[in-house]
């Protein structure tokens, strides 16, 4: 019984790399609108990378207003702004995520530089 048990655990292992779930990740281009304090609608496109850095072009114009860093640990992403002219550097902002191959959902837990907006909540679509 102990012996199938294994077979079965390494066979679900060996699966995991080809199911969707194990495919699923945050590096890549997002898409967001939000309203600014004056109610105008903001569009700004960031830039996931895999060695746990993001580029954040407010406008998307072309123009890097933001880098930073980022850590993931179970379904709660830490940001860190780290330099450009529209960065904030009171702290570390920490998010729930729900991601699909399409979207990422983002719910504030904390965030001294309210990167969220007024809501809290901030929906991503992946850039083809």
């Amino acid at each position: 019984m102990m012996k199938m048990m294994k077979n079965l655990l390494a066979g679900l292992l060996f699966l995991l790399p080809f199911t969707g779930f194990a495919q699923l990740s945050v590096v890549g281009d997002w898409t967001a609108s939000d309203k600014d304090e004056n109610g105008n609608v903001l569009t700004f496109k960031v830039s996931m990378k895999a060695n746990g850095t993001y580029a954040v072009d407010l406008g998307v114009d072309g123009t890097i207003e933001i880098e930073g860093k980022y850590s993931i640990e179970g379904d709660t992403m830490t940001i860190e702004d780290v330099s450009g002219p529209a960065a904030c550097k009171d702290g570390k902002g920490v998010y729930k995520f729900v991601l699909t191959e399409t979207t990422n959902s983002l719910t504030m837990v904390s965030d001294p530089c309210g990167h969220a907006g007024p809501t809290g909540k901030t929906f991503f679509t992946r850039v083809k």
